[in-house]
Order: C-alpha cells, then structure tokens, then sequence
C-alpha cells in the first residue's frame, strides 16, 4: 500500500504545557506503536501509517515539529503519566477507565472482529461468528481482545464456549492460526483489511462485535494540548484533508463524523 505525506501549514503554536507546567517549544514529544499496520508500523527503518500521516498533518497545521517515541501498546499511558512523551497517537481505545488521568481527543472509529484463513474457514466449517463456539481463538494479550470475545461467547455461545489463546502480540496471533494452534483471531477491522489487502487467504467472519473509537492521549492537566488536536483536528475534517489521509491507507469508512473529547461532544 503506497504511503502519503499530507503538509498542511496553518497557524504556529509554542505554548505547551507539560506536568502543569507551561514550557516554550516548537516541538511536541508523541509516542505512537510499530508492529500495528495499518496504523504503525516499520517499513525500510522507518516509521510507517496512518498514525504518522495524520500526526504529521496536525503538527504542521499546528505550526510544530513531531519528535516520534517508539513505544508498545501497555506502555502508551504510562509514557504520560512519566513524562517520557507530550502525547500518545496511536491504536488505543478510549475507554472511561483510561480516562481518569488521562484524556482523549477521538479521531478513528474501529471496531473488534473475528478472522481466519480460507482453508481453516473450509475445513474447520466456519462461515459465521457462532462457528467459533468450541474453537480456539487467538488474541493479543496487550489489548482487550480476551474480554470481547468471552463477552461475546457467554451471550451467544449455548454450550462450548470460544477458548482464547493469549498470545504476545498480534503477530503471534496470526502465528498461532498458521501453525493450527488456534481456528481464529480476534483484530481490529482496519488491521484484518490491511492483512486482506495483502493475503488473498485472510478472511474477515461476520461484523465487528464492538464499536470503539481510537483517541490521541494527553494528560489530564494539559487540557490546552487536548483543545489544540481538537481544534486542528476539526479544521481537518473542515477542508476534507482528514478523509484525505484516512483515504490513502483505504480506511475512509471509518472516518469520524465529530471530534469528541472523552467520547464527549465539545
């Protein structure tokens, strides 16, 4: 999939606020993630994904520079609340308990979804998501996949429930259902697309089971930091720009239609 660069100029921002305190800079410190494509990831040494364009089109709207901080997903609000980064933007959903230090600016609707490859769905008899009572579903431990799918599999399953194979990372995840280990996985929509794009065998089963939406972190007490993403971010939408980037990595579909902060309108 080709990667783009969106530029947007607009107006300079040198006021941050970081702890609490206000510090001149031009430069704003963003820890984003690296084995999650299509929204993070390393291509050639370098950092890759819908993350990056749209963190980099914020940032010159902005009028500031990006210093990018390689991080992992149960990293991504202790980065914060240490200091290690100014902000997070990457595949983390906004729940209400990762609010309580921290705050969201929501930019990406997403949602959990069940897959498999072609010759485990023919062998395996999987066609819809109730074929995965009694079966074996992979799922990275640094996520809340585990918990979705019990939920789902409590509510839908009548007798052999979903057994989950924690794995470390989504990779392993796609590992464990190539080797037999596991008949399935549980993935974000926008990363089985990405995976479908290039593997004709990836097959998506049934629709996603949550609606969740990715946010952009900032601590709690910088709410001037969260006001200028959302600001920027809205300016985005406004001139068509955010559905631009979206567009590039195909993922226009799951575009906002608001910014909401804490999955509140402003």
């Amino acid at each position: 999939m080709k990667n783009k660069s969106f530029l947007i100029m607009g107006t300079a921002i040198t006021l941050l606020t970081t702890g609490g305190k206000a510090v001149s800079s031009d430069t704003l410190s963003v820890s984003t993630e690296t084995q999650f494509p299509p929204m993070g990831f390393i291509e050639g040494g370098e950092l890759k994904g819908l993350n990056i364009d749209l963190g980099e089109a914020l940032a010159n709207r902005m009028g500031i520079q990006i210093d990018w901080r390689r991080s992992q997903f149960n990293q991504f609000l202790s980065d914060i609340t240490t200091g290690r980064s100014d902000a997070v933007i990457a595949g983390m959903v906004d729940m209400p308990e990762r609010q309580e230090n921290h705050t969201f600016v929501d930019f990406f609707e997403t949602g959990y979804q069940f897959f498999t490859t072609a010759d485990v769905a023919d062998s395996e008899g999987i066609v819809e998501i109730e074929d995965f009572c009694g079966l074996t579903v992979a799922a990275s431990r640094n996520s809340s996949y585990a918990a979705a799918i019990n939920k789902w599999s409590e509510d839908n399953c009548e007798q052999d429930h979903i057994r989950v194979l924690d794995t470390d990372g989504s990779s392993n995840a796609l590992l464990q259902l190539r080797q037999g280990r596991a008949q399935g996985v549980m993935q974000t929509t926008e990363t089985i697309s990405y995976l479908a794009a290039n593997d004709k065998g990836i097959t998506a089963i049934g629709e996603p089971i949550t609606s969740d939406y990715y946010g952009m972190i900032v601590a709690k007490n910088n709410p001037e930091l969260a006001d200028r993403l959302a600001n920027a971010l809205t300016e985005m939408m406004e001139d068509g720009s955010y559905k631009e980037i979206l567009a590039a990595w195909d993922l226009e579909k799951q575009a906002i239609d608001e910014v909401t902060i804490n999955l509140e309108s402003r």
